[in-house]
């Protein structure tokens, strides 16, 4: 049997039995919960405005923190060492949130609003190296880009850093991002959409291996 195959018109492009894959040993990866999110991985929290979604996040990184069920539902494989950084709300408002859910455990919060991920990508690999962090989460997207949103090639570059940090630390990344403006259909209900819903270019959700969508319960 062929133990590999190379392509000499591609670089470095290595092919392998199928069997040789899937019959090796991997490490258990999971951050959370088999197959729901691993380690490296993006995800994306996204809902509309005034719906709750930097009070979940913070639900989110306590979960991560302390080893809980991630949204009451999931297991948190092991405690996780979490970078917040809470970009829209004031400082006190995000105090009295945190006390709330009794926050403690490996948590560090940035709350500089004036924070650009490219501007400042050389100060945030420092802080997630010095500090070992494992999740880091940026909350609200839109405050760490610069340009439109609805344009790919101006959201490309910040994309590009997130990946940067993923693959040079192996971090898991979280965004907490805005829909749309609520659609109603002809008989003024809203129309769900998913991650369709999301505000801006669809590079963001197709940049993401997970995506969380908050809605209002119906009735």
């Amino acid at each position: 049997m062929v133990d590999w195959v190379y392509c000499s018109y591609v670089d470095a492009i290595l092919l392998k039995p199928i069997n040789e894959i899937i019959n090796k040993t991997y490490p258990d990866e999971s951050v959370v919960a088999p197959f729901i999110l691993s380690v490296g991985e993006k995800f994306l929290l996204h809902g509309d405005e005034k719906i709750g979604k930097t009070y979940l996040a913070m639900q989110m990184v306590w979960e991560l923190a302390h080893g809980k069920p991630f949204l009451g539902t999931y297991e948190v494989i092991y405690p996780q060492r979490v970078g917040y950084w809470q970009l829209e709300v004031t400082e006190g408002m995000f105090a009295r949130r945190a006390k709330n859910l009794q926050w403690t455990g490996e948590v560090y919060v940035d709350m500089n609003k004036r924070t650009k991920l490219i501007a400042d990508i050389d100060d945030i690999r420092n802080a997630v190296e010095a500090l070992g962090l494992q999740v880091i989460i940026f909350d609200p997207l839109y405050r760490i880009h610069q340009g439109s949103e609805n344009q790919k090639e101006d959201m490309e570059p910040t994309l590009d850093m997130i990946d940067g940090l993923v693959t040079d630390y192996r971090v898991t990344v979280g965004l907490v991002h805005h829909n749309h403006r609520l659609a109603l259909d002809r008989w003024g209900n809203p129309i769900m959409r998913g991650m369709a819903d999301s505000r801006g270019s669809s590079t963001v959700t197709g940049f993401m291996d997970a995506v969380f969508s908050v809605a209002k319960k119906k009735g």
